[in-house]
Formats: structure tokens, sequence, C-alpha cells
């Protein structure tokens, strides 16, 4: 094990980061005279005595910004995760290029970059107004049907 950053705080109490070279795992383990009193929480194991535990097993090293230890406590700075959304054209999850989209005859149309760059396409197809985006829409999919308050596009600038 090669550790990667250790913290102390007063009374002895202390944080070790160590990167496990079998496992190629991050791993937190603390220390202090009081471990079993519950100082580093109630998620830990015992691993040498009362006095040497090893923190949860579902704390990365991806999810640690930064930790530290007082007289009385452990602080860990945890980063969200973040969740990568789909994106909203069907068959396309990765894709991440400006996407217009419309409602057409009660069905959604979408036109990613490639297709409006495509020899094939007709710019007339597409309605003067429409929506776009470069983000994906949370759970677009799902919500897509209860979203029939938009009208047809076409049917507004007709």
């Amino acid at each position: 094990m090669d550790p990667i950053k250790v913290e102390c705080g007063k009374g002895g109490m202390a944080l070790i980061q160590v990167f496990n070279n079998k496992t190629e795992v991050y791993e937190m383990y603390g220390l202090c005279s009081d471990a079993k009193d519950g100082r580093f929480g109630s998620n830990t194991e015992n691993i040498y005595g009362e006095n040497f535990v090893k923190l949860s097993n579902n704390i990365t090293h991806n999810d640690v910004i930064d930790f530290a230890c007082s007289a009385s406590a452990t602080f860990l700075i945890m980063q969200k995760s973040a969740e990568t959304l789909p994106s909203i054209v069907p068959g396309e999850p990765e894709n991440r290029d400006l996407i217009h989209f419309y409602k057409k005859e009660n069905n959604w149309v979408f036109i990613t970059k490639a297709d409006y760059n495509s020899a094939d396409f007709d710019s007339g197809e597409m309605p003067k107004i429409c929506f776009a985006t470069r983000h994906p829409i949370k759970d677009f999919d799902k919500i897509k049907d209860e979203l029939d308050f938009i009208p047809d596009l076409n049917e507004i600038i007709a």
C-alpha cells in the first residue's frame, strides 16, 4: 500500500488515504486511541485492535476532495457524483452538438448537426420557429408525452 495523504488532529487522531496495490483501489483508514467510540462514524471495520479502523469501502479517491481531522471528529469533503444525461436524440445518447427539435404531427422531430450539414437536408422542412439545445434534458423520453400542451410549431406560424 502506498500512502497518498495523512492528516493528524489533536489527541493522536489521524486519517490516512492509501492506494492498495493489490486491489488497485484507494482506501481510507482512521487511527486514534478511541476509534471504537464512533469518532470515524458507524460504517467502519476494525483492522488492528480497537484503534485502527478502515472507513467504508464505498468511499473512493474520486469521491473525496479533501479531508481533515480534529480532536473529536473527522471531516471528509465529498464531491457530488455527476450524472451523465443522455442526449434527447433517440439512438444517439452521446450527442452533445446543437440539436434542433420540434413537434410535427404530434411527434417530436430531432435535427442534429450531422443532419443539418448533410447534403440531403432540406432546410425548408424545418419550421421557422423551433427549439434548440446543446444540453441534455433530463428524462425527456419520459416527459415528452406530457408536453402535449406544446402545439406543432408549424401550426403557430401558419
